[in-house]
């Protein structure tokens, strides 16, 4: 089933992993901060790639329909996220409640943030739905849903990395070894900038299988 790009493609990820793990080891504990930071190359590349994504869907999805534009704008969502625009016209992030229960802030603008809050959750939702759909109806099956299942089990690998740290300490008062953060940080921001690019294979990929960022799913045959 796999093609000899998505071998070679598995390949680079491999190497890449790797590099992330040995990246503490290699780089001095002041540069890895930076390299890490929200200004880093992770993170920035990270903006960049959802921007490439979002435009990969433009130009390779047929027909673009309305599901595409809701894919290709919580693309631009999450490009916007990394450049941190959901803090830069409010006093603290729109996502946090706290914003909305203790944050002196005019009821318009707070009317305003929630309203983009929820539209953001709303496309994740759907995004969810719809990949979640086509995975469970044969797409793995596919190349298009293997690259997928890869960058949605990727998410929940991030995420659990990002978690555990504060959750073992705050919930159960367990310090991890020194410099076991560094490990989990560089793996954490490098996986999250690699997704976008999983997600435009798998966008890219299905337009010769199954386009089911464009249409209404069909079993595989």
């Amino acid at each position: 089933m796999l093609s000899r790009f998505d071998r070679a493609l598995l390949a680079a990820l491999a190497v890449y992993v790797l590099l992330l793990l040995a990246l503490p080891l290699l780089v001095p504990a002041p540069a890895l901060k930076r390299v890490l930071s929200e200004s880093g190359p992770f993170e920035v590349g990270a903006l960049l790639l959802w921007l490439g994504a979002a435009v990969v869907l433009a130009v390779r999805i047929r027909p673009f329909t309305a599901r595409t534009l809701a894919f290709a704008t919580l693309m631009l969502l999450f490009a916007a996220r990394e450049a941190d625009l959901q803090k830069a016209f409010t006093a603290e992030s729109v996502s946090r409640l706290h914003y909305y229960r203790k944050v002196a802030a005019p009821l318009m603008e707070k009317l305003a943030a929630a309203g983009a809050a929820l539209l953001f959750v709303a496309l994740v939702a759907y995004a969810a739905f719809v990949c979640g759909r086509f995975l469970l109806r044969g797409g793995l099956k596919s190349r298009s849903g293997l690259w997928l299942a890869l960058a949605a089990g990727l998410i929940v690998v991030t995420k659990l990395v990002d978690r555990t740290q504060g959750f073992l300490a705050t919930g159960f008062g367990v310090s991890l070894p020194p410099g076991t953060g560094q490990f989990m940080a560089a793996f954490e921001e490098g996986m999250e900038a690699v997704l976008p690019v999983l997600f435009a294979v798998s966008a890219w990929i299905s337009q010769n299988e199954r386009p089911y960022l464009s249409r209404s799913d069909r079993a595989l045959k």
